[in-house]
């Protein structure tokens, strides 16, 4: 079994995206870094869809992201557990402890033309350990 296999009963399809078109990022003080990231999305010279913005804070958010006792049956767990064995898990256990910690996970979504200008108000945010979720890979931001 390898060393990285993850032990999170979070369900790496509602942390990471099924969905190729989302920034995920990580902020340390929801009640004021989620608003006034909102705030500097709006003013962005570039438009952002926040209907579609996710934000999974502290304990509940990792309530969250746990899966339904129904989750899917044997195939669902087999996924699950291939997934965790590489860089997806790493990026579980991570989340895990931010929401533990009182901390979100901040989704939002993204296109071509919005994308850099997204992740750099996230970072001015102070987001960290952003990601993009591609087809087959994680790309760390």
């Amino acid at each position: 079994m390898s060393e990285n296999q993850n032990e999170t009963p979070l369900d790496p399809a509602a942390v990471l995206g099924d969905r190729d078109d989302r920034v995920y990022g990580v902020v340390d003080d929801p009640e004021t870094d989620v608003s006034e990231l909102e705030e500097r999305l709006r003013s962005l010279d570039v438009e952002v869809d926040l209907d579609s913005m996710q934000v999974h804070s502290g304990r509940s958010g990792l309530d969250e992201l746990v899966p339904e006792a129904d989750d899917g049956g044997v195939m669902q767990r087999i996924k699950r557990t291939i997934q965790s064995i590489g860089y997806e898990g790493r990026y579980l256990d991570l989340i895990e402890r931010e929401l533990k910690a009182g901390h979100a996970l901040v989704a939002v979504s993204v296109t071509e033309e919005n994308q850099t200008a997204v992740i750099a108000a996230m970072k001015d945010q102070g987001a960290h350990d952003m990601h993009r979720h591609n087809k087959l890979t994680i790309v760390d931001l």
